[in-house]
C-alpha cells in the first residue's frame, strides 16, 4: 500500500512534484512512511530553456549541437544558444588551429559570427565550446551555398539536404 503522502504527490502532478522536490532536495529532505517506505528526494534540477528551443531563423548556428551548416556568401550568420540566463564565453577554433574567444553576455541569445577574426571557409569544420555552461566541444562543418542556387528553390533545398543541413532546409521550406 502506498503512503497517502506519496500518493498525494502523484495526484498533484509531476510539475508540482518537481517544484517541491527541488526545495526538499536543497534541504536534503527525505521521508519515511509508517510502512517503512522511504522516499529520498535527490537533486532535481530541470534545465531552464528559453521559450524557443530552436533558432528563430535558418541562418543561426545552434551552438548546443554538432551539425552541418549551410551559408550564403557575404550573409549575416549568427551563433545561437537557447539558455541565455548567464554570461558565458564561447571558444571557436578552425581546422588550422586558429582559436578565438568571445564574451557572450547574459540575456543575449545571438552573437554575430566573427568573420574578421575567423573567416568562414567552405567545407571546413569549426569547434565551438561554451566554457562556463557546457564545456562540451561541438563541431560545426560549414558549407558555402553555390551562388547560382535560388533561395527556397527545389534545387537549393536538395543541395542543403545533401550537405546535411536538414534543419535549415526544413526552416526555409516553411510557408
Amino acid at each position: 500500500m502506498l503512503n497517502p503522502n506519496l500518493s498525494a504527490v502523484c495526484v498533484l502532478g509531476l510539475a508540482t512534484f518537481i517544484s517541491s522536490s527541488q526545495t526538499m532536495a536543497d534541504s536534503g529532505a527525505s521521508y519515511q512512511g509508517d510502512d517503512n517506505t522511504v522516499a529520498v528526494v535527490s537533486a532535481v534540477r530541470p534545465r531552464k530553456r528559453s521559450s524557443n528551443e530552436m533558432p528563430n531563423d535558418a541562418w543561426s548556428v545552434d551552438v548546443s549541437r554538432s551539425s552541418d551548416f549551410c551559408y550564403q556568401e557575404n550573409s549575416h550568420i549568427s551563433l545561437w544558444r537557447a539558455n541565455a540566463e548567464q554570461m558565458d564565453k564561447l571558444q571557436l577554433r578552425d581546422i588550422k588551429g586558429t582559436q578565438i574567444s568571445l564574451r557572450w553576455p547574459s540575456e543575449q541569445h545571438d552573437l554575430t559570427w566573427p568573420q574578421a577574426k575567423l573567416p568562414l571557409l567552405s567545407d571546413n569544420a569549426y569547434s565551438l565550446r561554451l566554457t562556463k555552461t557546457s564545456d562540451v566541444e561541438r563541431q560545426i562543418t560549414m558549407h558555402k551555398i553555390p551562388n547560382d542556387l535560388s533561395v527556397g528553390s527545389a534545387k537549393f533545398v536538395a543541395w542543403m539536404n545533401e550537405k546535411g543541413c536538414h534543419l535549415q532546409a526544413a526552416m526555409l521550406q516553411k510557408p
